[in-house]
């Protein structure tokens, strides 16, 4: 089985770890054109307060995905919290 799968699943119920993000960022390597990894990896780092490598996560999963409300949400929330709010 593929443990950055498992750590993409873990990760969508809200459960996280750092063993986790490292997981995800290794499959984020390993699959460059999943936007699902790179949206749930944005999650993760959200939720563990990387803000930056939120933000690029989400940026790279927008691009991937094309025109949806999901990424920019994400990404308006990240600026909020980095003190942007003109965003």
């Amino acid at each position: 089985h593929d443990e950055g799968i498992q750590s993409m699943l873990i990760a969508s119920s809200g459960a996280f770890s750092d063993l986790d993000t490292t997981r995800l960022e290794s499959l984020s390597r390993r699959r460059p054109e999943d936007p699902a990894v790179f949206f749930t990896l944005g999650q993760q780092l959200r939720r563990s307060e990387h803000l930056e490598g939120a933000d690029a996560a989400f940026t790279r999963a927008a691009k991937l995905l094309g025109s949806q409300p999901w990424t920019p949400a994400q990404r308006g929330t990240i600026r909020y919290l980095l003190g942007d709010s003109q965003g």
